[in-house]
């Protein structure tokens, strides 16, 4: 009879400095009206990167909602969230196409400074996060407001991002990748690295987009997954989409392609759960500038050398099965 040693089940939060990237607002710009100097972005140069990482029990559950150009806006994330989990993890997102500067609240929590990133390859976009945690999201509907000041304008959506631990969930990761990448004309390429083969499921928001447009497409792994004709159309409102897709995982890199015709739109965040890398026998190399680890449990073998170096810090989790008979 084979015997599983109880799992050890954790979370481990990869935080790595999101680099420069970019959004839109409203229509696609019309390269006549744009202000001296101002280009359409016609290179995928501000790819979204890996921003963290969670290992264990975990998955995800995200709202996005069209905030239509509104600099104060207020409404509703309306998530899904088992009974019994635990929020590791909330991050809100939002954009102006101008500028400027942002608050926000969700529950009534005032979330404070936000994170920015921008794409200098069109006007001054900036894509706002702000880490929600506090704000304890649950199920269902969570309020939100959203406030655009300082000269910014014209934010197209809101998104809410929430990793959860749940002891039905399997052992997976959650790997975020966010930032800013205006595209017309272009596509651009995020990375995720260090996924395990197997299923998974992909996650993308995309603003301003138009219906209308064409020449529009998402890929994986090369394989097309929508597309190519009309998709960024606003199907959340004006002007946001969200999609999801199961997608299949090879071992190491999985790459996501997100290319564009005419129609200008704003990629700030895409997500993929996926089995966990750390498997019976196997080690989970995780390279970082800071490590948080969570939600450590007992009854179990575990082992943690720690290499620092210019790479930053090495953990390797080891899990142990025994056999019986």
């Amino acid at each position: 009879m084979n015997k599983l040693l109880p799992l050890l089940v954790f979370s481990v939060l990869l935080l790595i400095p999101a680099g420069a990237q970019n959004a839109f607002a409203q229509d696609s710009p019309d390269p006549s009206s744009m202000p001296p100097g101002a280009q359409p972005e016609t290179t995928g140069d501000s790819t979204l990167t890996t921003s963290f990482t969670h290992v264990g029990n975990v998955a995800v559950a995200t709202s996005t909602v069209a905030i239509s150009n509104n600099v104060n806006f207020a409404g509703n994330f309306n998530l899904v969230i088992p009974a019994g989990s635990t929020v590791i993890q909330a991050l809100m997102y939002t954009n102006s196409w101008t500028g400027g500067t942002a608050t926000a609240t969700v529950n009534a929590v005032n979330l404070g400074v936000p994170t920015t990133t921008t794409d200098p390859g069109l006007l001054n976009h900036i894509t706002f996060r702000w880490d929600a945690t506090a704000a304890n999201p649950v199920n269902g509907l969570n309020p939100f407001t959203s406030v655009i000041g300082g000269g910014g304008s014209e934010p197209v959506y809101a998104t809410l991002v929430v990793v959860y631990s749940n002891p039905a969930n399997p052992n997976q990761q959650v790997i975020i990748n966010d930032g800013t990448e205006i595209l017309q004309n272009a596509g651009s390429t995020s990375v995720f690295n260090g996924v395990k083969a197997g299923a998974g499921t992909l996650e993308i928001v995309i603003g301003s987009g138009d219906a209308g447009s064409g020449s529009e497409e998402i890929r994986f792994n090369g394989v097309t997954l929508a597309g190519p004709g009309n998709i960024y159309n606003s199907g959340l409102g004006a002007f946001a989409d969200a999609f999801q897709f199961p997608v299949p995982l090879v071992a190491g890199a999985n790459s996501v392609d997100v290319i564009t015709g005419p129609d200008v739109i704003v990629w700030p965040v895409t997500i993929l759960t996926a089995p966990a890398s750390i498997v019976g026998g196997e080690f989970l190399p995780i390279d970082s500038t800071a490590l948080i680890l969570a939600g450590l449990q007992s009854s179990a073998i575990w082992m943690l050398p720690v290499l620092a170096g210019a790479a930053g810090v090495g953990a390797f989790y080891i899990k142990t099965r025994m056999n019986k008979e």
